[in-house]
């Protein structure tokens, strides 16, 4: 079994471990990935971007995106928070675009209309506030991450891979019986997202169930895809000093959560917001690249 295989295979396998797990238990498995497996998904692939500058070509990035992820934790409510992501999305879509006049003055005006969105819609709010850092990262950026490998290998266990992701999300929007929610400490970071979520759709109680299921999948499974792929990109290969510091971090982070979830989950909120907002510029060029493949794929216009 060659690399390629071997790597599909396991996702396909993970990729249906974290649905079986998110449909028995929706509301356990979620809180376990964020507290338990996340911290190490944070800390291991903001030094792997980290090396990588943050795939911008823009000096001190990293220091730049730390100081708009505390400006935008000090934010007192979603409105003005979405106005701080909005501006990192602009600055992101700006630093990656090609450094000529006509591309840069195009993104300058489209990360405005980004940023006064904010200011004019609700949607806009919640969008950039809600849905952004937590449901889009988590699957539609995993999604695209894996269709734009597909694309480059070619190979039909990539496409699998990429279409059993997309099903086993779609199990969570069936017809599902009742299950009580327990009450437990955690649950209520979430509830934004549902709470969204029912102001578009008449959401019944086991509507929102099936939403914590999707939420347990989909946050599971990103955090084990980054896992998976380390033969791939090779972002365990670690200075060993800066890997003795992530160890560290994250055992302190492992006993704050033991001790108290609630005070865990604040300890390490900042270094969840900093990876999302540190992997907008790859999100954007991953959509290029996308983009790209079915430009290369659209038959060449005839000369008349």
């Amino acid at each position: 079994m060659d690399k390629t295989l071997r790597i599909d295979s396991t996702n396909i396998a993970l990729i249906l471990a974290s649905c079986e797990l998110a449909h028995y238990l929706p509301f356990d498995l979620v809180l376990f990935s964020y507290a338990f497996i996340g911290p190490a998904h944070y800390l291991t692939q903001i030094s792997w971007m980290h090396d990588r500058n943050y795939f911008v070509s823009t000096k001190n990035a990293g220091a730049m995106f730390v100081v708009m992820t505390m400006l935008c934790m000090m934010m007192p409510g979603y409105a003005s928070a979405a106005l701080v992501i909005a501006l990192i999305m602009a600055v992101s879509l700006f630093v990656v675009l090609p450094n000529t006049r006509q591309w840069k003055i195009a993104g300058g005006v489209l990360g405005a209309l980004l940023v006064l969105s904010t200011l004019f819609s609700m949607h806009s709010i919640l969008f950039f506030a809600i849905l952004l850092p937590t449901v889009i990262h988590i699957f539609v950026f995993t999604a695209c991450f894996m269709w734009s490998g597909a694309i480059r290998s070619r190979r039909a266990s990539s496409y699998i891979a990429f279409f059993a992701l997309l099903i086993c999300a779609a199990s969570f929007f069936l017809p599902a019986p009742i299950v009580m929610r327990p009450d437990m400490v955690g649950l209520h970071f979430f509830d934004p997202i549902v709470a969204y979520l029912r102001a578009l759709l008449p959401l019944s109680d086991a509507a929102v169930v099936q939403v914590f299921g999707f939420l347990s999948f989909a946050y599971t499974y990103h955090y084990l895809n980054w896992f998976s792929k380390a033969e791939v990109i090779q972002w365990h290969r670690i200075p060993r000093k800066r890997l003795i510091a992530i160890v560290i971090t994250y055992i302190v982070a492992i006993s704050v959560y033991l001790y108290d979830y609630v005070t865990g989950f604040m300890f390490i909120l900042f270094l969840g917001q900093l990876h999302v907002f540190l992997e907008f510029p790859l999100n954007l060029r991953t959509f290029a690249h996308i983009g790209g493949s079915f430009k290369a794929k659209a038959p060449a216009k005839q000369p008349a």
